[in-house]
């Protein structure tokens, strides 16, 4: 691991004064050359892991109708975590909320162009006498005439539905015991529903 010092400055206003340094590093992991393999993984699974459940927290306060801005001395404090890191985290929330609402946009076009569709399908099973698939079209209708009223309330009520982890993951919930888990109480399984303004 290479790593290479840049931006440093002096903390005081002095230029002799007693203060330390600040420096910020960065570095690019092309391998493990001479550190040993498992300490380096541990240590990128325990950054990681912090900075999971910051994220969350973070989310779940803010959608509750805190400000992050307020929050950056306690979180810093609590998780002994840098300024640039709480930035980080706010500053990727801030777009997967963005992304949520933006997409909030494509779903209603989407459904509705579905629900007309729905509705001429019902119309024409239903002059041709073809019932089970009249039967089929209004269930599905339903179903999504349910999925764009969802839509229209968190819309209006400027909610964001916002799950953490993978897919895979998240499927893991159907078979607890079968992947190693106990119950869904377990920090991995967060989905968090919120009224969320980042100021």
């Amino acid at each position: 691991m290479a790593a290479r010092q840049r931006n440093l400055r002096p903390t005081g206003s002095s230029r002799f004064s007693a203060e330390p340094l600040v420096a910020t590093y960065q570095t690019r992991l092309h391998d493990y050359k001479d550190v040993d393999q498992t300490a380096g993984h541990a240590a990128l699974s325990d950054y990681a892991d912090l900075y999971g459940r910051v994220r969350r927290k973070l989310f779940a306060q803010v959608a509750a109708g805190g400000s992050a801005a307020s929050l950056k001395r306690r979180y810093r404090k609590g998780y002994g975590i840098p300024a640039r890191m709480f930035s980080g985290v706010r500053v990727s929330l801030e777009g997967k909320v963005a992304s949520v609402k933006e997409r909030q946009k494509l779903r209603f076009d989407s459904l509705s162009r579905r629900i007309a569709r729905a509705d001429r399908q019902i119309a024409d099973a239903s002059g041709r006498g073809r019932w089970d698939r009249v039967h089929q079209k209004r269930r599905r209708l339903a179903n999504l005439q349910r999925q764009l009223k969802i839509l229209e309330a968190d819309v209006a009520a400027d909610r964001v539905r916002l799950c953490f982890g993978s897919k895979r993951l998240w499927r893991k919930q159907r078979d607890l015991g079968a992947n190693g888990y106990t119950s869904q109480v377990n920090p991995a399984f967060s989905s968090v529903i919120g009224r969320v303004k980042f100021r």
